[in-house]
């Protein structure tokens, strides 16, 4: 993605995005792949973070279960459904 892109798709301001790409560049997680465009630079994902990925991501989802190990179905699922229509109101196109 671009980091416009990016910017819209998480719903964050451009400074702190930009300061959080530039540590990422720094870990050699992400690289700047310069766009078309001089000003429009593509963020992508390095080889490193490829390969690593899937044990970030088992990291983050065994982390969500403990959060919500408490918490009974019934309210887990009450919450995924609140989080899905509030996730779908936000997502609508502006008019």
């Amino acid at each position: 993605m671009t980091q416009t892109e990016l910017r819209d798709y998480l719903a964050v301001e451009a400074p702190p995005l930009t300061r959080n790409v530039q540590r990422l560049v720094k870990k050699e997680i992400v690289k700047q792949v310069p766009g078309n465009d001089k000003r429009s630079k593509t963020i992508e994902l390095t080889a490193y973070a490829k390969r690593e990925y899937p044990e970030w991501e088992k990291a983050v989802v065994q982390a969500n279960e403990q959060m919500l190990a408490h918490i009974p179905k019934r309210s887990r699922d009450s919450l995924e459904h609140t989080l899905k229509e509030w996730i779908a109101s936000i997502s609508l196109p502006k008019e």
